[in-house]
């Protein structure tokens, strides 16, 4: 594969794309959920279009024949793929916290408060305080 000059539109996409996983920090930060759903949307169509540039318009030799562009493009590149772990850490939380929180609505620390008939299980069910006035 010849090296092939980074592209306007390249930088351009690369800049969407941290524009949209910042945005993606501040709707979690936020639990804006609908703000979420449709930067999830963007978030697959971003990635998909890097993902056709870098199968297609890149090979690793060109980075090693020296090109400044390109390797400014990957660095710039494995600091979107940090913010994306950082999003994802704060997923991961939000998400645990919310099975605790269900939990303690269910007076379990299990997945469910009922048995297998649909009873009541009561070797499962705890007390706890949610909160006080």
């Amino acid at each position: 594969m010849t090296s092939r000059r980074l592209r306007p539109e390249h930088r351009e996409g690369l800049l969407a794309l941290e524009q949209m996983l910042e945005a993606e920090r501040v709707a979690l930060v936020n639990a804006d959920y609908d703000r979420l759903q449709s930067l999830s949307e963007e978030k697959i169509r971003l990635l998909g279009w890097l993902e056709k540039i870098l199968g297609e318009e890149f090979s690793g030799d060109d980075v090693l024949a020296g090109d400044t562009d390109w390797k400014q493009f990957l660095g710039a590149l494995a600091e979107a793929r940090q913010k994306n772990r950082e999003n994802g850490a704060l997923i991961s939380r939000m998400q645990d916290f919310v099975r605790e929180a269900l939990a303690v609505l269910r007076g379990t620390d299990g997945d469910s408060a009922y048995d297998a008939h649909g009873s009541a299980d009561q070797a499962c069910i705890k007390s706890h305080t949610l909160g006080r006035a």
